[in-house]
């Protein structure tokens, strides 16, 4: 349903039609005992769900198709050539290659990838012969060549999917190629002689999609469509008994599903233990006589993310899954959260973690999430125009100048231009190593040669593509009928402790640039009397370096007040304070900042596009500067392998086993998770704090930053309130320092 949702926002259908199998054999298993021969039976999971889908979908005001004896892609091709004929442009959503033979004028096709919609592809007629080099047409033609593992189809053997390609972009058919054989390569030649021309023919026509005798010519199935309505009352219930927040909201209802009786219902839960969730994110477990000297609430999902960072959310749904599905689960639920519970105590200080610091954030949050920030939509729009226009433009001026059109979302087709096409020197392929890498790295160092142009333009694209696709169409997509955005906190995703965001994600908006501004201008605060009032941490990780270092120059310049930038680059290239060049600072912070992530020299000569030899004496300086650091980063690493996990201030952990990352990447992620870890450990404390206050609506937290919104004049009273807060967050940290802002809008803050 979220699938369906997010496509339909995006091209705003006017109809949409549903089409699934029918059980059964179709008339191709007549034809061929074989078809399909080997698939895996579709699991229990999903096929007690499809007629409930289908049934949902209806109350929903969606029709249905399905038509005994043929595939849900025969039902679709024969509703879009009927449409067609009606005067509808038509949109197929299918994973399935099949459907792409049906591309023409007016009919698209958009094909999930393993990201899901999200991440489609979006085939036209022209993209498709711009990717396969012939027409959509010949797709049955290309399948019955290469033959079609899911379907049991054996094909051309020895033929793959290029040489198919190239055979088919030169003759247009199977019947044009065996016409041909005598200028084909003997060995392909042979190959097709040896599957014979009737047998591939005969595959040929049975991939290929009905197209008439499903609907009547009268198309009384649109007319269906068409006076399709909702049955309130039927999906209401429906999707309140299934727990479906997102269609509840979709179809206009105000009521939110009962999690308590949701949860009893599907879980079993002993008498002992209470089961109630917030917003259906998070389970609260609450078992007395177990933890009678722990709070009430018991989070088993908390209590998991602690002991598993970094595998947290690959991996809780299977613990929940195996809970569910044990022979008793509620003995089951009560000895793995004793268990996570008992682990917990084992390391210093991870209880009071959980208890004082995980756990009451998360009602924060979801009042966070209630409030949310509104969208002004007419400034959204303005702003997509915008982005559309000037990408179109960037295309156009990149087929000018290089005389080829591709995609330039397609990173093998902008290799194949720069470095083929083009020939810039490449600097190297990608890890799959089928293309040379276009990384931006890559592209910025090119875009700084002669002719530098093609690959600055793509640089461009790309940035002007992510801020269309993750920010200025997702945050329109998901605001609700009052203009109202409210995305979700995850505060048990990250390996350092960090929050994340989704639906969207709010925490990754551009800082700086003008599309940045422009987006940010236009998220105002819900209440249009109200002012943002935000507040941010000054260099918090490097503030807590200097505390957890000891590091008295650090703990100094913070403590009066000093430029750390200019002061760090006085030290290392020994020049006075008032002396020091922007270049210099430009350094300095470069290597303050980096070395919170291990950077080396080799790193540090890259970003500052020096010698290596070079940027070996400034961090030699550096360290000779600061005699406490490198000691410091160094017992970092060496105490996280030796006790198995690294350790914040408060005492959250990360083993180091299960750190996605070896060797050199392994120790940065060791020297930056306990300071990050600590950062984001005070962060966490301030949003619980300040939502207690009740001085303001919180509505969002962006690692370093708090931002609320509240009556214009109580402005300054809640800017002075908030920083306060935040510094007191701090704990025995007690160099914090936070700045606060005030506006009308985000850009503002």
């Amino acid at each position: 349903m979220n699938m369906l949702y997010h496509v339909q926002d995006e091209i705003q259908p006017d109809l949409t039609v549903a089409v699934f199998d029918a059980k059964g054999k179709t008339f191709r298993h007549e034809l061929y005992s074989g078809y399909k021969e080997g698939r895996p039976p579709l699991s229990d999971d999903l096929r007690i769900q499809l007629p409930i889908l289908q049934e949902l979908l209806k109350l929903c005001g969606i029709r249905v198709i399905i038509r005994e004896g043929v595939e849900a892609d025969d039902t679709a091709a024969s509703i879009a050539k009927v449409a067609r004929r009606e005067g509808y442009e038509v949109v197929l959503l299918s994973s399935d290659k099949d459907l792409l033979q049906v591309l023409s004028d007016g009919v698209r096709v958009i094909r999930p990838t393993k990201k899901g919609v999200a991440g489609a592809e979006i085939y036209t007629e022209a993209s498709f012969i711009n990717e396969y080099g012939f027409h959509p047409a010949a797709m049955p033609d290309y399948l019955a060549i290469v033959g079609d593992p899911s379907d049991n189809v054996k094909g051309v053997h020895g033929i793959g999917e290029k040489g198919a390609k190239k055979l088919l972009s030169q003759y247009p058919t199977i019947e044009a190629i065996y016409a041909s054989l005598k200028e084909l390569p003997k060995a392909q030649r042979d190959k097709f002689i040896i599957a014979g021309m009737d047998s591939v023919i005969w595959t040929r026509d049975n991939l290929t999609v009905l197209r008439d005798d499903i609907f009547d010519r009268d198309a009384d199935f649109i007319n269906d469509c068409i006076n399709t309505r909702i049955d309130f009352d039927g999906a209401e219930k429906l999707a309140l008994r299934l727990g479906l927040s997102r269609v509840l909201k979709r179809i206009g209802s105000t009521k939110a599903p009962s999690p308590r009786e949701f949860y009893h219902q599907e879980k079993s839960v002993a008498p002992q233990c209470e089961v109630m969730t917030l917003d259906y994110k998070t389970e609260l477990i609450t078992t007395p006589e177990r933890f009678s000297h722990s709070p009430k609430v018991f989070d088993l999902k908390t209590a998991y993310y602690l002991l598993h960072p970094d595998e947290a959310a690959r991996n809780y749904t299977a613990l929940t899954d195996a809970i569910r599905t044990s022979d008793d689960p509620s003995e089951a639920l009560d000895t793995v959260a004793g268990n996570l519970n008992a682990e917990i105590e084992s390391y210093e200080g991870l209880l009071n973690v959980m208890n004082d610091i995980d756990l009451p954030l998360i009602p924060a949050l979801n009042k966070m999430e209630a409030h949310g920030v509104r969208i002004e939509r007419e400034i959204f729009a303005g702003v997509q125009a915008e982005l559309s226009s000037r990408i179109s433009e960037i295309e156009y001026r990149l087929a000018d100048i290089t005389g080829a059109r591709i995609n330039v979302n397609s990173s093998a087709q902008v290799s194949w231009l720069l470095f083929d096409k083009l020939k810039f020197t490449p600097s190297g392929k990608t890890k799959g190593k089928t293309s040379y890498s276009t990384e931006a790295g890559v592209l910025e160092k090119l875009a700084k040669s002669p002719n530098g142009e093609p690959p600055s333009l793509i640089l461009e694209h790309r940035e002007l593509s992510k801020m269309l696709t993750s920010f200025v169409i997702p945050f329109q997509k998901f605001a609700d009928k009052d203009g109202i955005i409210h995305t979700t906190f995850d505060p048990a995703m990250t390996g350092t402790g960090r929050l994340s965001s989704r639906d969207p994600n709010m925490q990754n908006i551009p800082a700086f640039g003008s599309w940045a501004v422009k987006i940010k201008s236009g998220l105002l605060p819900v209440n249009p009397e109200n002012v943002f009032v935000s507040a941010d941490y000054s260099q918090v990780e490097l503030r807590v370096l200097a505390y957890m270092s000891g590091e008295e120059r650090l703990i100094e310049a913070f403590t009066q007040g000093r430029d750390i930038h200019t002061e760090t680059a006085s030290w290392v290239f020994g020049a006075m304070p008032e002396f020091v060049t922007a270049e210099m600072r430009r350094a300095a912070k470069m290597i303050n900042f980096g070395l919170l992530y291990g950077m080396s020299s080799f790193g540090l000569a890259e970003r500052l596009d020096i010698p290596r030899k070079e940027a070996d004496g400034i961090m030699r300086r550096y360290f000779d500067a600061l005699p406490k650091i490198q000691p410091f980063v160094d017992s970092l690493i060496q105490s996280a392998k030796e006790r198995g996990y690294s350790r914040t201030l408060a005492g959250r952990i990360r083993p180091v086993k299960e750190i996605p990352a070896k060797g050199s990447a392994l120790d940065r992620a060791l020297i930056n998770s306990p300071i990050q870890g600590t950062a984001a450990d005070i962060a966490r404390k301030a949003v619980t704090s300040f939502a207690a206050t009740g001085e303001a609506e919180l509505f969002l937290q962006v690692h370093d930053s708090l931002v609320c919104e509240c009556p214009a004049g109580r402005a300054g009273e809640v800017s002075e309130i908030l920083r306060k807060v935040m510094v007191d967050a701090g704990g025995e940290v007690s160099l914090l320092k936070a700045e606060s802002k005030t506006g009308r809008s985000l850009a503002s803050v």
